[in-house]
């Protein structure tokens, strides 16, 4: 936190909120991706 008060926030605050969007839509991607697996393979069965 020191080192954004230092920037000045608004230089350090877009791509914080850009990192934490990224981590949620790959985390979300992720989620799908297993969910269709389990599916795949429980069709398969």
């Amino acid at each position: 936190m020191s080192i954004g008060k230092k920037l000045g926030d608004s230089s350090t605050l877009e791509p914080i909120l850009l990192l934490k969007f990224a981590a949620f839509t790959l985390g979300w991607l992720i989620a799908v991706y297993e969910k269709l697996v389990t599916l795949g393979s429980l069709v398969a069965c």
